[in-house]
């Protein structure tokens, strides 16, 4: 009887999790754009799925001062730890954004708020862009993210951009590596 009663303990408990964690996801999903905006002379398409209940994707397009931002990122690792990581950053990006007026100084006082929140072996790549439509400018800041991929349909050529800079939450001042650069 007291393994049928451990049987009992572990299966209850394991449905409690599994439910709390599809809680946390809804959670995390809804911080994700529910839609993406239509965007002056840019085709913008954003779409992510998570390989756990909750994972460390994450993406957001904010218009502000007649630009719009937009960041994508991948935090270490997977499941509840990333996905945490994940909602923080996602709202650094809404909450410190009104304060900025380009990608550099953005992710500079993201990592500063993210890198004390985070253990060491946390960190989060990301690329911020800056998509001015009246001058037709694209700026971006990299943290150590994948390359960007530029189409170029005129010339039926892909570029593999590298982003640059270093991971957020990787080190307390990112200040000294980071750039914002024009992607031409």
């Amino acid at each position: 009887t007291k393994n049928i009663e451990n049987i009992s303990f572990f299966l209850k408990e394991g449905s409690r999790m599994s439910s709390d964690l599809n809680i946390a996801a809804d959670i995390q999903r809804s911080v994700l754009p529910n839609s993406i905006p239509v965007i002056e002379y840019l085709d913008t398409v954003a779409k992510t799925r998570s390989a756990d209940e909750l994972g460390g994707d994450s993406f957001d397009i904010v218009k502000h001062n007649d630009e719009y931002f937009m960041y994508i990122g991948d935090v270490t690792g997977h499941g509840a730890a990333a996905g945490l990581v994940m909602m923080v950053m996602n709202t650094l990006f809404d909450i410190l954004l009104p304060s900025f007026e380009n990608t550099l100084d953005l992710a500079i006082a993201i990592n500063k708020e993210l890198k004390p929140r985070v253990n060491a072996s946390m960190f989060m790549t990301t690329a911020f862009f800056r998509w001015n439509p009246q001058t037709k400018k694209l700026f971006y800041t990299g943290a150590g993210h994948e390359h960007i991929l530029v189409y170029r349909a005129s010339e039926g050529i892909t570029e593999a951009i590298v982003t640059g800079g270093v991971a957020l939450a990787m080190a307390p001042d990112i200040s000294n590596i980071a750039k914002e650069k024009e992607l031409h």
